[in-house]
Parts: structure tokens; sequence; C-alpha cells
């Protein structure tokens, strides 16, 4: 059993009628209203899943056990939290709001200091360290209240055929 929500929404400039279809059943726990701002709060979530799937790598998997998989998600979630707690570092003193910082800059800026802060003297780590939260707090994404984006795939495929047997038989077969 589900529920039908319709709305009048502001997309791209223009007023659309849009059908929510929700699980939440009773109209007096789950207003309308709340129903359609539910929706607007879940992209934020998408944001965050994008962020440890696409900015970090994390949409193809490859490991081949469960044991190893935990490993993997739980190493890819420790550095978007890494990578969060550095842009909120950034902003802090700054007046900056922390939603307003991108994700993927953020992880650019970062990979892009650290060869020096692992080779430069440590006196001087503070200042660069300094200066990497200064760069990571001046690039902000402009403030999109109520945006509706495509949930769509944009993977670019390798433009390589897929090899379908081992590497060993085919050594094997085509090798000289």
């Amino acid at each position: 059993m589900v529920r039908f929500t319709q709305a009048v929404l502001r997309i791209r400039g223009c007023r659309k009628v849009v059908w929510f279809v929700s699980s939440l059943l009773d109209p007096t726990l789950y207003p309308a209203m709340e129903v359609v701002q539910f929706y607007g709060r879940r992209w934020r979530i998408e944001m965050l899943f994008q962020s440890v799937k696409i900015n970090l790598g994390a949409d193809v998997l490859r490991s081949l056990n469960a044991v190893a998989i935990r490993k993997e998600i739980a190493a890819r979630m420790m550095a978007v939290n890494l990578v969060r707690m550095i842009m909120l570092e950034s902003v802090t003193g700054r007046g900056i709001d922390p939603v307003r910082i991108s994700f993927a800059y953020a992880v650019r800026v970062i990979l892009m200091f650290a060869p020096s802060l692992a080779i430069e003297p440590v006196w001087r780590l503070p200042d660069i360290y300094d200066a990497m939260l200064c760069e990571i707090a001046s690039h902000r994404v402009p403030e999109r209240p109520g945006r509706n984006e495509p949930r769509a795939v944009r993977r670019e495929r390798v433009h390589y055929p897929s090899l379908k047997m081992t590497r060993r038989q085919w050594r094997i077969n085509y090798a000289a």
C-alpha cells in the first residue's frame, strides 16, 4: 500500500505539478507538506552517497569476499569523515557555512597539498596546513535551493574490449 501526495513545485524557474509516492500512510503523523520536505532533504543524502561513490572511487568495489568488502567500505567512510573534518576545520572562524564547501574540490586540494605535507620540514607544516585550509574554504558551491536533478548514470566505459578469459588462457592462446 502506498500514499500519493501532489505538490506544486518550482523547478528550474517553472511551476510544475509533482506527485510523490510514499509508504508513510498516516496523514496525521506525516502531513503532505512534510512528505514534500522529506524529498528536499533527500537531496543532501544523495550528495553524501555521491561523495563516497564517485569522488572517492567507491562506485566499484574491488574486493572479492565479504570481509574485504567491509574493510574497503570502512576505509572509504573513514576517508569521507577525514575530508569532512578538514572541510569543517577550514570554515571554522571564517563565517562560512560548511554545507557550501565543495567536497570534490576539498579532496583535490588535500591530494595537491599531500606531497608538501610529506616532505617539508616539521616547522613549515602548520603554514602549509593553514594554506590548504584557506584554499579549501575559498571554493564554495552556489546555493541551489529546491534543485531537482535527474538520476542517471554517466559512467564512461573503458575503450578496451573486455577480457572474457583468464590472462593465463589468453597468453596460451594468443601470445607467441
